[in-house]
């Protein structure tokens, strides 16, 4: 079984990549517990990246998404559009061309096979 997820593990991506993202560090806040259950326990698409050339090796990467929780749009963690920006040296977690493989990953962590 680990070996079918190593796959994910690339860490080139394109625009079109479907992404589950790696949870941002906690701050005490308790939407940073909803914000980090959503984008660990779902899947997100690229839609754009570009580099910050003053902090080499900081990529910003939007993520859409089809189903934002309302009170996470309300707190700005993603915009109207539900397009998150990520930043970080790597804030992806997993990736694939193919979101069914995602699909497979969530559902095997949510009944813990």
């Amino acid at each position: 079984m680990i070996a079918k997820f190593k796959i994910f593990e690339q860490t080139s991506f394109e625009i079109g990549d479907y992404v589950i993202m790696k949870p941002l560090e906690y701050n005490g806040l308790p939407q940073t517990i909803l914000f980090n259950n959503f984008v660990t326990n779902n899947i997100g698409q690229i839609i754009t990246f570009f580099a910050d050339h003053r902090h080499p090796g900081s990529d910003y990467i939007g993520v859409i998404y089809e189903n934002s929780p309302k009170e996470l749009l309300r707190l700005g963690y993603f915009t109207p559009d539900h397009i998150r920006y990520f930043s970080g040296k790597d804030p992806i977690m997993f990736k694939s061309k193919n979101k069914k493989d995602l699909e497979i990953y969530i559902d095997t962590n949510k009944y813990n096979l």
